[in-house]
């Protein structure tokens, strides 16, 4: 279930309603001055890997960002304002937006439910405490949410499996809601522009373990339905006893170490002063400033640190470094290349570390507002990176997944 915090949430509002109205220091560090050749565009997707079969998480995860960028649609034109106060109130909304509360929702149960899958289980999700009408995809699943999307949701799954993996479903829904404000930084890195409309899920992800209390020492008889709880309770039959509190300070780490944080927050403020919604990202002598991520796996808790470097307008160069601070050590490295060149495009990447994990992304811009993609990610669930996100497990853990897509501007 997803029952944020109030407290919580309620200081997450005040917190950067005050930074908007007082942060009037100019930045020491400049943002990017130069749009790269291909600025960002919302775009509506159709992917060979949204099928049910497919259980691609990082599709899945393109799809929410895609979502999101229909709510920047809304605020940027149904809601648009010429005054200071009309342009607060859109930040306040896009911290409420319906479609924000349902994308969270509905990424943070498939995760669960993709998590489950990949195990050979089944998954079923269900809009607040009704369990009268089941969900069996992402898509269907985020309409129904839309109609009631302040209740939470639930992810019916099959959890016969040994501890490792009841663990990672169990961590599935708050990995899914941190790697979507990691995709929030993937996209501000490779695109050189975002917008301020992914501002709250990159602060809602940042903070979803501290929105989503266990509140309960006793994890022995805690309801099996709360996340938090039952990661507790399984790293302890794994030997890791952490405590809550060490959950949250991972997630506060996140967002107080990732410069994106304060990025976002300066341009709520530059939006409210000037109604930019553009956002950029910091740079400094072409290094793009680190953004860090948490993640729940198997052995631990990870840290992942990303950043890039701009070699110029049509080439960017990214790497990565994930470890395991808290329980058994396990580290990985990631380095890839973004390069652009008049209407082709080509994204490569690989991870090495326990077991290696690579991607390969070709785009050729058909027309003006039409792009067409093929690619392969190649998995492996030994790694980190594999274990929150391989479609399917195989007798060797390893597995390729060829796709293609096309993608609408607008």
């Amino acid at each position: 279930m997803t029952h944020p915090n109030p407290r919580a949430y309620i200081q997450i509002l005040a917190f950067v309603s005050w930074l908007c109205l007082t942060l009037v220091t100019p930045s020491t560090t400049q943002a990017a001055e130069k749009k790269s050749e291909n600025p960002s565009k919302r775009t509506i997707t159709i992917d060979s890997n949204y099928g049910v079969n497919s259980n691609s998480n990082k599709s899945i995860s393109n799809a929410a960002l895609e979502l999101i960028g229909v709510d920047g649609f809304i605020q940027d034109t149904a809601l648009k304002s010429n005054s200071k106060f009309g342009r607060s109130a859109v930040v306040a909304y896009s911290l409420l937006s319906p479609i924000t509360h349902a994308v969270q929702t509905s990424f943070h149960e498939f995760g669960h439910g993709s998590r489950d899958i990949a195990y050979g289980g089944s998954a079923v999700y269900f809009v607040g405490s009704n369990r009268d009408k089941p969900y069996n995809n992402f898509f269907s699943y985020f309409l129904g949410v839309m109609t009631d999307p302040y209740s939470g949701g639930a992810a019916r799954v099959r959890r016969r499996f040994d501890d490792e993996k009841t663990l990672i479903v169990s961590a599935g829904g708050l990995n899914n809601q941190m790697y979507l404000a990691e995709k929030i930084q993937d996209k501000m890195l490779l695109d050189d522009v975002s917008h301020i409309a992914y501002g709250s899920t990159y602060f809602f992800g940042k903070l979803s373990t501290v929105l989503y209390p266990c509140g309960s020492e006793n994890l022995s008889t805690v309801n099996a339905g709360n996340d938090k709880c039952s990661m507790l309770r399984q790293y302890r039959i794994l030997g890791n006893d952490f405590s809550e509190s060490q959950l949250d300070d991972a997630n506060r780490a996140s967002l107080y170490l990732s410069s994106d944080t304060y990025l976002f927050l300066k341009s709520y403020y530059d939006f409210i002063s000037n109604g930019k919604t553009e956002v950029k990202p910091f740079i400094v002598n072409q290094f793009y400033l680190p953004n860090v991520s948490n993640y729940y796996n198997s052995k631990g808790i990870s840290y992942k640190l990303d950043s890039g470097y701009r070699i110029n307008n049509s080439a960017t160069l990214v790497f990565g470094y994930e470890a395991i601070w808290s329980g058994q050590s396990q580290s990985e490295l990631s380095v890839g290349i973004n390069l652009r060149h008049n209407k082709y495009g080509l994204f490569l990447k690989t991870i090495a570390g326990h077991d290696s994990t690579s991607e390969v992304d070709f785009s050729y811009q058909i027309k003006q507002d039409f792009k067409a993609h093929i690619g392969v990610d190649s998995y492996n669930a030994n790694s980190l990176y594999g274990q929150r996100n391989i479609p399917y497990y195989t007798v060797d853990n390893k597995i390729t997944q060829y796709w293609a897509k096309i993608s609408v501007f607008f």
